[in-house]
C-alpha cells in the first residue's frame, strides 16, 4: 500500500527539505534550496509517496525495515519524514510496537 501525503506551509516544507536533502521550488524537485529560495518561501506544496512498511525506501519490505523501526522506537535511530510515513503502518500518527508487528506480518504474508 502506498501512502501519499501533501504538505502545505513553508516551514514544514523547509524542514522536510533539510531532512531529506530535496530541493523544492514551484515547478520541480531537485537538490538543495538556495538561501534566496528559503527566504522567499511562504507556501510550498509537496507530494510524498511511500510504500507502507518500507522504511529504508528501497521498494521492498524486509527484516531490515523492522530493525530500522525498532531502533527508532528505542531512540537509537532517527527517521526522516518519509521514513516516518512508511513506519506508521496502522496510520495512528505514531510509531510503536504495533507498527513493527504489522510489518513483520507483511513480511511473512499474513493479512494486516
Amino acid at each position: 500500500m502506498m501512502k501519499k501525503t501533501r504538505i502545505f506551509a513553508g516551514l514544514a516544507a523547509l524542514l522536510l527539505c533539510f531532512q531529506t536533502g530535496i530541493r523544492l521550488n514551484a515547478n520541480a524537485v531537485t537538490l538543495a534550496p538556495t538561501e534566496e529560495e528559503i527566504q522567499n518561501a511562504s507556501e510550498i506544496e509537496i507530494d510524498i509517496t511511500v510504500k507502507s512498511g518500507d522504511l529504508n525506501l528501497n521498494d521492498k519490505i524486509d527484516i531490515l525495515d523492522v530493525i530500522t523501526l525498532n531502533k527508532a522506537i528505542l531512540g537509537k535511530e532517527n527517521l526522516n519524514f518519509a521514513q516516518f510515513l512508511a513506519a506508521d503502518v496502522n496510520k495512528d500518527s505514531k510509531i510503536d510496537a504495533a507498527d513493527s508487528l504489522m510489518i513483520m506480518k507483511m513480511i511473512v504474508g499474513l493479512t494486516i
